[in-house]
């Protein structure tokens, strides 16, 4: 999925709620990171392996997260691609204790607040088919479907129906 520039100037509005702050990613941050990614299925993501993924100084500046007091419960990072000034929003991770409260708006919205300042041209993400909260959250936020496969009008198609019947209580629209 992308987000061309034009759109990224307009993101929609965000509302941390009560009890929870974001804030940029901390060198500290690991052990909550790593945390919250194996609670989400994210598979080998260890303490140094996040220490290590934001050390890199652009997405350390870039990367956020959402705490709870002293608790990670939400993150993403800022990652880029080395042709052009194209963001990349990576590992969108809410702590399944704290869903449903938009967070994952929260912390997507303060890396693509971060890769608009720096001037990104677009902003991509890579998900899975079957994480349709994720991709309604994405299509909400103005990412739009990238048909780069003979397959994926298709799959865009079965994902769009899906979306279709959650929101209708289950009963999928003819189309």
């Amino acid at each position: 999925m992308t987000m061309r520039r034009d759109r990224l100037l307009r993101l929609p509005g965000m509302r941390v709620p009560e009890g929870y702050l974001l804030r940029r990613c901390r060198a500290s941050d690991s052990v909550g990171i790593a945390c919250v990614l194996g609670a989400c299925g994210f598979q080998g993501w260890t303490t140094e392996r996040v220490a290590d993924y934001v050390a890199e100084s652009e997405r350390g500046q870039g990367s956020r997260v959402v705490a709870c007091g002293t608790r990670i419960v939400a993150s993403t990072f800022a990652s880029w691609r080395e042709l052009g000034r194209r963001g990349v929003l990576d590992y969108v991770a809410c702590h399944p204790d704290h869903r449903r409260q938009g967070l994952g708006r929260v912390v997507c919205c303060g890396v693509l607040a971060f890769f608009a300042r720096r001037g990104y041209e677009s902003v991509t993400l890579l998900t899975d088919d079957v994480r349709l909260a994720a991709i309604a959250l994405y299509l909400s936020l103005g990412f739009a479907p990238d048909m780069t496969r003979e397959d994926m009008p298709g799959r865009w198609q079965q994902v769009m129906r899906q979306l279709d019947a959650r929101a209708d209580g289950g009963a999928p629209r003819s189309r």
